[in-house]
């Protein structure tokens, strides 16, 4: 007994996910297709998730895995595939088989307008929502723009070329170690000094004065 519980629970779980994906896909199909979601450069799965969403909760069926509610999937799903028709006549005979399928006219009509009504609330709230986050980024950059004045700190630093010719006044002061020079320029005005040496050689050279005293010997004789 609990076997065969099992058995067709594990049926309907699967019946009820392939109804549900039959639609999500239909849904999926017909996003694709909207101008305001290629404009907006909105994902289409996620209108799609949006919209399956909204469009459930006004399906027939108390839970997922009522049968009303796989019957609703799969009356949803066709009804998406009425704007496919060739020509009139197919239209016609779809629109009647979705009657009967609906119940009445006014509950095919009431699907439709269950299905519109989500598709423009999910936009208007995707787009709502791609748009503050825009506001969101330019006013992120904004604010950046205005905690970094990182130009006027580059002039601050930009000063320290200024400061260059200041280390250039090294040249002026070279004249200070020419200086240098001119006292090694004075080193030869002293070099008299050092010839004053060759004056004191004539008093060496008075010894051949004193040589010519023997000559003076033979006149005492």
């Amino acid at each position: 007994m609990k076997k065969r519980l099992l058995i067709s629970l594990s049926a309907l779980l699967l019946s009820a996910c392939a109804d549900k994906n039959q639609y999500e896909e239909a849904v999926l199909a017909e996003m694709q297709k909207e101008q305001d979601i290629k404009d907006y450069k909105i994902d289409p799965a996620h209108i799609t998730d949006c919209v399956v969403d909204l469009t459930t909760k006004k399906m027939p069926g108390l839970f997922a895995f009522d049968p009303n509610r796989m019957t609703a999937y799969r009356n949803y799903a066709e009804m998406l595939t009425l704007t496919q028709a060739k020509n009139d006549q197919e239209f016609k005979s779809k629109r009647n088989k979705l009657i009967q399928d609906f119940g009445s006219p006014k509950a095919l009509a009431d699907a439709r307008l269950n299905y519109s009504e989500s598709i423009g609330n999910c936009l208007t709230a995707v787009i709502g929502q791609s748009e503050e986050e825009e506001l969101e980024k330019e006013k992120a950059k904004q604010q950046t723009a205005e905690k970094s004045p990182e130009p006027a700190e580059t002039l601050v630093t930009t000063e320290a070329p200024v400061e260059k010719p200041a280390a250039t006044s090294s040249p002026a002061e070279t004249p200070a170690t020419t200086e240098a020079p001119v006292e090694a320029a004075k080193t030869p005005a002293e070099a008299p000094a050092t010839t004053e040496t060759p004056a004191e050689v004539p008093a060496t050279t008075k010894t051949p004065a004193e040589a010519t005293a023997p000559a003076e010997a033979p006149e005492q004789g």
